[in-house]
């Protein structure tokens, strides 16, 4: 009797304890949904983080990010649609290839500033204009946007990087009826003229850059699409009043160096030009040298045209298809490394001319075709179709030897 009435407790104890694990799992899986739901207060702000520019590539551009600030909930997160990891595998690979991860990460207003001090940048900030309510509804959806399941997005540089997610959560939220039909209208302005307000000062890094867009980045946008950049954002919430005028939070001291005209791609590159026609027209070289010269200055065009194709071909930014420079960079002069050494003087004669044939028709239409090339680019095709009509036409001899 004894034994069946300590079995009896027992049982009692386990149906207690199972009961008590099931109320803590309940309390877990609700705890994400009652944080989720926490209310600001009336003196509640939502501030739009404009951030400048520094020396680093990725910090050209400036930065934007999102302050909730609730004295009366001590609320204070700083939500940055910005974060990537540098130690990514492969991390430049998948920047163009358009498969790196960026996340949404929080953090407090006092650590986001002071990363932004030691860099030297400065810092603005703009009230969102909305309601208590609006601002609730705004808050719940960062909130479920940091959830780890939606924390994580595929960067795409124009149209999903850390200030085009925000500008579609202000309108999601604003009800402003008349602020989003002012920023559907047109910005008199292109994704890639956007892009030279920044860089005016860092030529080779803007050359490099229009050579590999194609004619996506030509487009009329919207004032909405010209948000992808932080300074524009900035002033497009202003100016539909959106938000407050700005506000200078933080003072910085980074300043973009002078640049030296004498080094810019167009200076150097019209020297080059200058130089491989005092090389052709008058210099005594050897055809081996000669050749080495032609080769190089072929295979470095052939190579930016190989790689303006795998981007076409393999990456998922729209803004690197159909690149017209494939037209004076082509791949196919890579065939030039076996026919040129192999002297088959009548197939090269036949290849050149029908390459120089198609440059004509690029230098004719520079300003015609859907696609808007650098003006930097000009010495290099003149230096291509330079070589290309002295290998048909044979200007001067090439000397076989150098005493």
């Amino acid at each position: 009797m004894l034994l069946l009435e300590e079995k009896n407790k027992l049982i009692k104890l386990g149906i207690n304890l199972t009961g008590f694990q099931n109320l803590l799992g309940f309390i877990l899986l609700l705890l994400p949904i009652l944080a989720s739901s926490q209310t600001l207060s009336e003196e509640a702000k939502i501030t739009i983080l404009t951030c400048g520019p520094a020396q680093p590539m990725y910090a050209t551009f400036g930065h934007t990010a999102l302050w909730v600030n609730d004295p009366v909930s001590q609320i204070d997160e700083v939500y940055n649609f910005g974060t990537f990891d540098a130690g990514t595998s492969n991390f430049y690979l998948k920047f163009l290839g358009g498969s790196l991860q960026y996340a949404l990460s929080v953090t407090n207003f006092k650590s986001f500033l002071r990363e932004y001090k030691y860099e030297g940048r400065w810092v603005k900030g703009q009230d969102l204009l909305l309601s208590n309510e609006q601002m609730n509804a705004f808050y719940n959806s960062l909130q479920k946007a940091n959830q780890p399941e939606n924390r994580y997005y595929r960067y795409g540089f124009f149209r999903d990087n850390c200030s085009t997610k925000i500008i579609e959560l202000i309108l999601g939220h604003c009800g402003n009826a008349a602020a989003i039909d002012s920023l559907s209208k047109p910005a008199n302005i292109s994704y890639r003229k956007a892009l030279k307000h920044y860089l005016k000062k860092r030529h080779w890094l803007q050359f490099g850059i229009n050579l590999l867009l194609g004619p996506f980045a030509d487009q009329e946008i919207s004032r909405k699409q010209s948000c992808f950049m932080p300074d524009f954002l900035m002033a497009e919430i202003e100016a539909t009043d959106l938000a407050t005028s700005p506000a200078v939070l933080l003072d910085g001291t980074y300043q973009v160096g002078k640049s030296n005209e004498l080094t810019s791609p167009m200076a150097v590159l019209w020297l080059v030009l200058f130089l491989l026609v005092i090389k052709v027209f008058w210099l005594k070289t050897s055809k081996k040298i000669s050749n080495g010269i032609d080769l190089f200055i072929f295979t470095s065009a052939a190579l930016l045209g190989l790689l303006c194709l795998v981007l076409w071909i393999w990456s998922d930014h729209i803004s690197l298809h159909f690149n017209f420079n494939i037209l004076w960079a082509n791949p196919l002069l890579l065939i030039l490394l076996w026919i040129i050494p192999a002297e088959k003087t009548k197939f090269i004669r036949a290849f050149l001319m029908v390459y120089a044939l198609l440059l004509f028709y690029f230098l004719i239409n520079f300003n015609r075709l859907p696609q808007k090339f650098p003006l930097d680019a000009m010495p290099i095709v003149s230096m291509l179709v330079l070589l290309a009509v002295n290998r048909v036409f044979q200007f001067r001899k090439m000397e076989t030897k150098i005493e």
